[in-house]
């Protein structure tokens, strides 16, 4: 790893696996693709920076726990908390026996590459929390279901 690990690593690898699993494209703070005019169904991570977290992003060698806000966006509300469903269940789920996460926050594409947090960046999502649920939001034509959900990172 050369320097300390970024969060648009796992924002990027959270997206990654939200489009894979959930088969709803996702986008990095805006609509997927950053279409402005993007009609439902879709989703929209944040990264929420000056949240409470622990830890350092500028230390390699501590853990961090970054916060981010999942959004569903759908074309009336049962769709957009569908949407947030089907993401809080790709995140939080478990391989029941064993309890390990069922889907791996791991691989993201960099360049069209596909790259892997652990091996590339030194850095692995441990744990996964759900912090709360911020709920529906009327928004403009469509609507949106927000979750926010923790990840600690732990350095390798």
């Amino acid at each position: 790893m050369s320097g300390p690990p970024r969060f648009e690593w796992v924002a990027d690898a959270l997206i990654f696996m939200l489009n894979a699993v959930t088969d709803i494209p996702w986008g990095d703070g805006e609509a997927p693709g950053g279409n402005a005019t993007a009609v439902p169904p879709y989703g929209v991570v944040f990264p929420i920076a000056g949240l409470p977290s622990t830890g350092d992003a500028a230390a390699p060698a501590s853990e961090t726990t970054p916060v981010y806000q999942l959004r569903g966006v759908g074309a009336n509300r049962w769709q957009a908390e569908w949407i947030a469903s089907a993401a809080r269940r790709a995140v939080l789920d478990r391989v029941e026996g064993t309890g390990a996460f069922l889907n791996p926050i791991d691989t993201y594409l960099e360049n069209g590459v596909h790259r892997h947090l652990t091996t590339d960046q030194g850095i692995r999502v441990r744990l996964r929390e759900h912090e709360s649920v911020l709920g529906h939001d009327p928004d403009g034509p469509f609507h949106s279901y927000d979750d926010r959900f923790s990840l600690l990172l732990e350095p390798l």
